[in-house]
């Protein structure tokens, strides 16, 4: 039987839309092959990790709030203070 490989490409995302400790601004860094996958890797983590239960608005805000980082550009600001 011939084993056939499947490449995965990773992409990097960031979130800021997510509830922290404190009320304060946010930022995740997350490497996935899609941004749905992403936001589950980041929810799962915030909850198993950091144990920050995201309530379902919470949730929804994740998986919108996903912004896939062009990784050509060599930097990329997550917060720069302008709010």
């Amino acid at each position: 039987m011939e084993f056939l490989s499947k490449e995965i490409i990773m992409k990097v995302f960031t979130c800021t839309s997510f509830r922290g400790h404190y009320s304060v601004g946010v930022a995740a860094v997350v490497c996935a092959p899609d941004a749905e996958e992403a936001a589950d890797l980041l929810i799962k983590h915030l909850h198993e990790v950091s144990g920050l239960i995201q309530s379902p608005s919470d949730m929804s805000d994740i998986r919108a709030g996903m912004v896939e980082v062009d990784i050509t550009l060599g930097v990329t600001i997550l917060r720069d203070g302008d709010y």
